[in-house]
């Protein structure tokens, strides 16, 4: 009791005094020896060229689980030099972190060169701090030991930072690469430089100590600067606002955002701002300047925002060298834009326009095709991006030959899905027989061959056809490479998007290559089946980094927030600003149109069929959906991000038995509900329309026993074992004959490559998470050819049915936003979504509610 009344400082005593005293040391000026007797928690000393102070802790555990790390931490300007294995420390912060030390019972010692320094120049630093440093001389600074610190280099116009860490010299000279360059640097600088170090320095919120002889000087040449920039506003910098106090300047932030600034007290200007862009106004520390507010502006609307805003102002907004520069760029890559999006309103070209051999040829072409072969000989880096089924292939062939007349190219090479390959072969030969196109064969011995024989010139082809299994080999990226450099080749990548990873060995013997070809085309409907990030890769092939950068990772942390607890490269949200600069900068080199856009084609139209489940189906499912039920509610945050993968498995096992128990249990035995009601639409469709139909469905175990189910109609199938010219004759045969009626297809296999006209219902069985196969055999029915309305019909049976659905429509619509230049719902307007990886998977909530009374 007694001890409760005493005061509550005495009650706080420190371990570290009592212990200091026991053993007969003062804490406050202690050798290395009695540091070493006494180990203490923190040990404060001085750094001898420096003279700045270090802080050591005696016990380095991980920051999350050390409090002592964090204590010293939360002052500002701490920074930890991992060289010397101590922290660097402000000296006017000194006081404050050992009377936390002694609050925290953590037990602290100063080395006696520091305390004897401390005490000496403790009554200066005290009239210092008193007046906030404004009025201390260079050497008032020096004496006082307060760093970090601006002074006198020994006269002249130069200046010289002193007391500066290395993270802190890092940050102010980014372009520097070496400790001894930002060193050397920092030893001399000139007055006129030296206010856009002390801005950038203060726009993290840190201290910084300035001689008085200098402060004058620096508002010197701000006035000088001020003047000059009155008469040519080129020179104007960020950093000059507070020299010429204009009411408003367009610039670039810290964070390299551009906008515009708007002195504070300047609401007439302000007011002239459009309602929306001071909505969207956001807070960043980075986008802070002295007596401004700055709204950022997105650089893919920068020029048009500009032109708006400035003929509102009753001064025009001075511009920033900066921003001048990033203006002019943007408005270049504007006009860039411009041009190839007129092509989308384009609506033909004159055949008369291109020299084909056979006059005949540009006849043929479709007016869109005949648009895209101008565009592309305009373009030499090029991304077709056209509905599927609007002939691609024949739209590169054509262009082909009107480079390889005109001396621009004089090979062709082309890399695409392997059951593609036979196609482009088959265009080859249909459209310009005189042409010799080789597919590079199977086997390694006579692959190794016969790129050996193309490399001497032995063949005489004009093109070679690789499938992207190939381009993984080892043994014939390198002889490739030699064929290729020895040639003004054309690469043309069908279905890009398989290429979209950038660790995998596809991309990078692409990457190889592609740089050694004169031009270059990439073909895909469906570029972006995850997300935005898949377009990095694809771009880089096309233009070597100049848009988005040779570094997938520094790219991603630009467009992206970034790491979790389980991945430093996490994409947790997309920034749309960036996004759509991203976008922005794809269409200046992406022509995409949509089929309903430049052919006449018959209506498509959506249907979902909802078919219940009954007796022991519906039991099965019933019971693997409690089960899924109960171990996904019951998954932490945690465990379920680090498993969504199996998960998504687990559930397709629920698609498998609410589509056929025998996927699951090949004993089952009766009639999946799926297969009645199919029975009933192919009867419909094959015997009272007399027309043809598709089946997909993603499980060989169902193909093979609907083929078997309807073989009195006339089957037909395509697997993945399905290849070359089997698969062609397939198709062929459903084209052409009145026998085979219906084709039933697996989507993975299918989906690529095929022209499949004759029947105008496609029904879907089932559906998985793969948005590339959904999107890709959509429109397989849907083509140039077809004449009749299309039905593409889709079978539910559950709610995961549904889920998967509606999934596979917010990745499609994703797509869309990339493809068409339009981002509204990645920037937020109507939606919060921001279309990132993470985002396109399903959440726990949507996957537990497709779980909960899944029985109607």
């Amino acid at each position: 009791m007694g001890s409760a009344a005493q005061p509550p400082l005495q009650q706080q005593k420190s371990r570290n005094t009592d212990r200091a005293r026991a053993l007969g040391i003062d804490p406050f000026s202690a050798s290395s020896a009695e540091i070493e007797k006494l180990r203490p928690d923190i040990t404060l000393s001085l750094h001898e060229k420096s003279e700045t102070i270090r802080v050591t802790v005696r016990s380095m555990a991980p920051k999350r689980r050390n409090p002592i790390v964090k204590m010293i931490e939360r002052f500002p300007g701490a920074e930890f030099l991992r060289s010397e294995k101590s922290y660097f420390f402000p000296t006017h912060l000194v006081v404050d972190l050992l009377r936390s030390a002694r609050e925290r019972e953590v037990s602290f010692a100063v080395e006696c060169a520091l305390g004897i320094a401390l005490r000496e120049s403790a009554p200066l630093r005290a009239e210092l701090l008193q007046l906030g440093g404004r009025c201390g001389t260079c050497k008032e600074l020096r004496d006082a030991l307060l760093t970090p610190r601006i002074v006198s280099n020994g006269g002249g116009s130069f200046v010289a930072l002193e007391g500066f860490c290395t993270p802190h010299l890092r940050f102010l000279f980014p372009d520097l690469a070496t400790f001894t360059e930002r060193r050397d640097r920092a030893g001399a600088i000139s007055i006129g430089e030296i206010d856009s170090l002390i801005h950038r320095y203060l726009s993290i919120g840190l201290k910084l100590w300035i001689g008085a002889e200098l402060q004058e000087e620096i508002v010197k040449v701000r006035e000088r600067r001020a003047a000059v920039i009155a008469k040519d506003e080129g020179v104007f910098t960020e950093y000059d606002l507070e020299a010429i106090e204009p009411n408003a300047a367009w610039l670039v932030a810290e964070s390299g955002r551009p906008g515009i600034a708007i002195r504070e007290g300047a609401t007439e200007t302000e007011r002239m701002l459009p309602a929306k862009l001071k909505k969207n106004r956001r807070a960043d520390p980075k986008d802070t300047f002295a007596a401004y507010r700055f709204f950022p502006i997105s650089r893919a609307k920068l020029t048009r925002i500009v032109g708006e805003i400035d003929p509102l102002l009753e001064t025009p907004a001075i511009k920033s060298v900066a921003f001048r520069r990033l203006f002019e760029t943007l408005v270049a890559q504007d006009k860039i834009r411009e041009r190839n999006l007129s092509y989308l309103t384009l609506k033909d070209v004159e055949s008369g326009n291109f020299e084909f051999d056979n006059p005949e040829h540009a006849k043929r072409l479709f007016p869109h095709q005949r648009v895209a072969v101008k565009w592309l000989l305009e373009t030499p880096r090029a991304f077709l991006g056209d509905d599927m089924g609007l002939g691609k292939t024949l739209t590169v062939l054509s262009a082909f030959e009107l480079l390889l007349k005109s001396g621009e190219c004089d090979f062709a090479f082309i890399v695409c899905p392997n059951s593609l390959t036979r196609n482009w072969a088959r265009e080859v030969e249909r459209w310009f027989p005189h042409r010799r196109f080789m597919v590079l064969p199977d086997q390694k011995k006579l692959r190794q061959a016969t790129l050996r024989r193309i490399q001497w010139g032995a063949l005489g082809i004009d093109g070679l056809i690789v499938n992207y299994e190939s381009m993984r080999l080892e043994y014939v990226v390198p002889l490739l490479d030699e064929i290729i450099s020895s040639r003004k080749t054309l690469l043309t990548v069908d279905e890009s998007q398989r290429a979209k990873n950038p660790q995998s060995k596809t991309f990078q013997a692409l990457a190889q290559l592609s740089a050694k070809c004169s031009r270059r085309v990439l073909l895909s409907g469906t570029p972006t089946p995850r997300d935005f990030s898949d377009i990095w890769a694809q771009i880089l092939l096309l233009d070597d980094g100049d848009r988005f950068g040779r570094n997938y990772y520094d790219w991603l942390a630009e467009v992206a927030d970034l790491g979790n607890r389980y991945s430093e490269y996490a994409v947790n949200s997309y920034r749309p600003d960036e996004v759509e600069a991203g976008i922005a900068r794809v269409q200046e080199i992406l022509l995409r149109r949509k089929k309903e856009d430049v052919v006449d084609l018959p209506e498509k139209m959506f249907v979902v069929r909802y078919v219940p489940l009954s007796g022991d189906q519906r039991d099965r499912y019933s019971e693997l959906r409690k089960d899924l039920l109960l171990r996904v509610g019951a998954m932490s945050g945690e465990i379920f991000y680090k498993e969504i993968s199996s998960i998504l498995e687990e559930y397709l096992r629920a698609v498998q038995l609410a589509s056929n128990p025998r996927l699951v249990d090949p004993l089952w035995k009766g009639e999946p509900a799926k297969f009645l009601e199919l029975d009933e639409v192919v009867n419909e469709i094959v015997r009272e329309r007399n027309e043809k139909i598709v089946i997909w469905t993603h499980f060989l175990g169902n193909l093979a026993e609907l083929t078997k189910r309807y073989q009195h109609f006339g089957t037909a199938s395509i697997s993945g074992a399905t290849v070359g010219a089997e698969r062609q004759k397939v198709v062929e045969k459903f084209q052409s004959d009145d026998v085979t009626r219906v084709l039933i297809a697996i989507p993975a296999a299918g989906g690529v490559g095929l022209t499949l006209t004759r029947a105008q219902t496609a029904v879907y069985l089932e559906k998985t998470w793969n948005a590339e196969h959904w999107l890709q055999s959509i429109d397989r029915i849907h083509r140039i050819g077809q004449r009749g309305s299309v039905t593409i019909l889709s079978l539910h049976s559950s709610r995961v049915d549904e889920l998967i659905a509606s999934n596979l429509k917010r990745k499609e619509e994703a797509q869309s936003r990339l493809l068409d230049g339009k981002q509204s719902l990645a920037t937020g307007e109507g939606t919060n979504r921001t279309d990132s990886a993470h985002e396109m998977l399903p959440t726990r909530e949507e996957l537990l509610k497709a779980l909960d009374e899944d029985e109607r």
